[in-house]
């Protein structure tokens, strides 16, 4: 097979390929009537769409309401998550008592509790903060025992021989050696604060990109709904790669432990 060829069917050029396809494809149904304009407009008007709404002073404010509700709630559930998790890992019998709740976080519907919230919390951004705090904070402490339990036992050994404190052997050797299985959390609690916070907004709040969707979509406000919905996937989108570069950042350290651990 040629360079070029083997070029053109790598993974990542394919899947844009789809997603350029696809996105052509609908901007041709919308434009040609296929579709009626009250139920989605051509990705271009979106993407117009999506610069008005930045480009409006009191929407501009909804979004960074809404980033910072997420930003909070990931910060609040990494942290929880990562002690509690060290908590679990170093007590057994705390994590046997703990494994039926945390399996079963997630068959209960987290907004019921929103009433609770508000007793707690008053009413605005912090009742949504804790919704998405709520709904994020059971995939870190998985993710964290899950990856304290896969470090190997070589580590902790050298760790006891070097006679190190509970911080450094947080800080080098089991932050390290855990971090590959971390990022599973991370990725876990960054998607879950955004859903979370979005569908409070969306059915309980009165500012946030959430409600401004659920206005227009009240209101037949097509284009700015969908331009809202595309500020929400870039978002998503700008999340996640900022994560990938923090963790390529933190590559090096988990590569050398791997090596020490692998020899």
């Amino acid at each position: 097979m040629s360079t070029a060829a083997r070029t053109w069917l790598r993974p990542s050029t394919v899947r844009w390929g789809l997603v350029i396809a696809v996105l052509a494809l609908l901007e041709f149904a919308c434009r040609a009537g296929l579709i009626a304009r009250i139920t989605m407009v051509p990705p271009t008007t979106m993407l117009d769409a999506a610069w008005q709404v930045l480009a409006d002073p009191a929407l501009r404010t909804s979004v960074l309401t809404t980033l910072e509700e997420v930003l909070i709630a990931a910060v609040l559930s990494i942290v929880v998550g990562i002690l509690a998790g060290l908590c679990l890992f170093r007590l057994s019998w705390l994590k046997r008592l703990a494994d039926p709740i945390l399996s079963a976080w997630y068959a209960v519907p987290v907004f019921i509790f929103y009433p609770v919230m508000i007793v707690l919390f008053g009413i605005g951004e912090r009742p949504i903060i804790a919704i998405s705090f709520v709904f994020a904070v059971a995939s870190m402490v998985l993710s964290t025992v899950t990856a304290l339990e896969c470090i190997p036992r070589a580590l902790l050994k050298t760790a006891r021989l070097m006679r190190l404190n509970p911080l450094q052997r947080f800080v080098h050797i089991w932050l390290p050696a855990a971090l590959p299985h971390l990022v599973v959390g991370l990725r876990l609690v960054l998607a879950y604060s955004l859903i979370g916070t979005i569908a409070g907004e969306f059915i309980l709040s009165s500012i946030g990109i959430g409600h401004d969707i659920a206005f227009s979509y009240d209101n037949f406000m097509t284009a700015r709904m969908y331009g809202l919905i595309v500020i929400v996937i870039a978002t998503s989108f700008l999340l996640n790669y900022l994560l990938s570069l923090l963790i390529g950042r933190l590559g090096g350290s988990v590569r050398v432990l791997k090596g020490v651990s692998g020899g």
